[in-house]
């Protein structure tokens, strides 16, 4: 069964005009013009010759977690991963797809007494979003586990990268057009008691966190030796409202939705990051991917 509009032909699902707000954990956003859940990576080749030939700008969409895109939408391509999941398990490597989602491959790894992954338990998103921004907490990152990575890049050529650079939550896929379609992560054999132990000490690192289903989470980078959530906090924004958006009054790096608007969301960004400089000469780093603002 394939799928036809125009020139574009795939395997997958094309929608046309899809409001963006549900697929986004923030729910907010306007229409996209076009939204696409490919099925097969030769679909996702595809999509990108139509988009390359028919002038159209297009993003990646996992789990949504990281992405604010604007109230008045986005011209463009919206990639849809939700499909790409398929993992491949030998001895103390894992091949995953960049739909993967990370508590899937965290599940998998405890299952089969692999150690590795412990730091990702509680952060959503899928694998591929996980490598661009080098997902992670202080007990260690994604970064330290990628061997190799396979990519889409703006062109539409297939590449494949060895040993990756990775920074704190950075890459050097981020800020690029890329669409992670596979990742080689090397784990380590461990006990199921001293995973069970890492996975208590990650879980404890969240447990004061807010669990709102409308939120963005870890919203700034932490600049060099200090907290964002702090600075934003002593900028006096814990707790802080703007209509229907809310700095949350337990952890000030989340923000909370409470309506429909990106738009106010973005407000509140920009005030947050203009006066923490104002006050501390410290520029913010949205670690949110922001789109059409």
């Amino acid at each position: 069964m394939y799928s036809k509009a125009g020139s574009l032909k795939i395997k997958g699902l094309i929608k046309r005009d899809e409001l963006i707000s549900p697929y986004l954990t923030i729910k907010a956003g306007g229409r996209v013009s076009w939204f696409i859940t490919p099925e097969t990576i030769e679909d996702i080749f595809e999509i990108v010759s139509f988009a390359n030939n028919e002038g159209y700008d297009w993003l990646v969409l996992g789990n949504g977690s990281k992405l604010l895109i604007s109230d008045k939408g986005f011209n463009g391509i919206v990639i849809y991963t939700r499909n790409l999941r398929d993992i491949v398990l030998d001895g103390e490597e894992m091949i995953l797809y960049g739909g993967v989602p990370t508590g899937e491959a965290t599940r998998l790894a405890v299952k089969s007494k692999l150690s590795g992954l412990e730091p990702l338990v509680g952060i959503p998103g899928t694998i591929g979003g996980a490598v661009v921004m080098n997902a992670g907490t202080a007990y260690g990152s994604i970064g330290n586990l990628v061997k190799s990575v396979e990519y889409i890049n703006g062109e539409g050529l297939l590449t494949v990268k060895n040993t990756p650079y990775f920074g704190y939550r950075d890459s050097e896929f981020k800020n690029r057009k890329v669409l992670i379609t596979r990742v080689l992560l090397r784990l380590n054999s461990s006990s199921s008691e001293e995973i069970d132990e890492r996975l208590k000490s990650s879980i404890l690192l969240r447990k004061n966190q807010p669990k709102f289903p409308r939120q963005f989470g870890s919203v700034f980078k932490n600049p060099q030796g200090a907290s964002a959530g702090k600075l934003i906090e002593d900028a006096g924004f814990k707790g802080f409202v703007y209509n229907k958006v809310q700095v949350s009054p337990v952890h000030a790096n989340f923000i909370l939705n409470f309506g429909e608007s990106a738009d106010d969301i973005y407000y509140v960004l920009r005030l947050i990051q203009e006066r923490v400089f104002e006050f501390f000469n410290i520029l913010l780093e949205p670690e949110v991917i922001i789109v059409g603002f």
